[in-house]
């Protein structure tokens, strides 16, 4: 009887310890791989998404006289621009529904992470990647890393005035999107992300900036969130 007792105490212990051994070797692994996994995920994803959110904006999104009803400028008495502010109702508009489109062509969005498999989100990372020996770290079993892309958005406006020439101004307008994503690796959740411009409208009109702005002056709009 005490032998069986301590039979199955062995088996317990035993039990126990690979779960020990088990746990220890995955987080090891998983503390190896996921700096190398966030590396390679961050280039590549950031990239798909500039890529996706400059097609969504590379129509026109405004004509250049809408610039004008988002932006005011401020002049003072010598036709020099003193300050920048925005319309914020017509303001708040245009990014309300270029928020919406960026939602409504987001189902057609389907990034790929370079040199590994990716299915509906995850892609499949080969665990000799811990290895920092090139010839090896293709091999190995499949680790599954789950990415949620464009869980979150921020999108404002910010305007540039630039001197352009004798007594013309360059007026620029450029649609700001700052995207979070999230990515599910061995190691726990990690949340990175990137900020876009892209020109949405620009238009030349009369009038200089005073000295003293160093011929450039910028205004940021608040910021609208998904």
């Amino acid at each position: 009887m005490k032998l069986k007792r301590r039979k199955n105490k062995n088996i317990i212990m035993t039990i126990l310890l690979v779960i020990v051994m088990t746990m220890f070797i995955l987080n090891y692994i998983g503390s190896k791989i996921t700096p190398r996994v966030i590396d390679i995920v961050k280039g590549n994803i950031n990239k798909n998404v500039y890529n996706y959110v400059f097609y969504v904006f590379s129509e026109e999104v405004l004509v250049n006289e809408d610039l004008l009803k988002i932006v005011n400028l401020e002049k003072n008495s010598d036709n020099e621009i003193i300050a920048v502010d925005y319309n914020f109702n017509v303001a708040y508009k245009y990014l309300n529904e270029g928020l919406n489109r960026l939602y409504e062509e987001l189902n057609t969005f389907e990034p790929k992470v370079s040199y590994y498999e990716t299915k509906d989100g995850i892609f499949f990372v080969p665990v000799g990647l811990i290895n920092d020996n090139v010839l090896l770290e293709n091999l190995g079993f499949k680790i599954p890393c789950k990415v949620n892309y464009i869980n979150d958005i921020e999108i404002n406006f910010k305007t540039r005035v630039t001197d352009y020439g004798l007594n013309n101004l360059l007026v620029e307008l450029y649609l700001v999107v700052d995207v979070k994503n999230d990515l599910l690796s061995p190691n726990g959740r990690e949340e990175f992300g990137d900020s876009y411009e892209i020109v949405v409208a620009s238009k030349v009109i009369m009038g200089q900036i005073p000295s003293y702005y160093g011929g450039m002056i910028e205004k940021s709009s608040s910021i609208l969130s998904s």
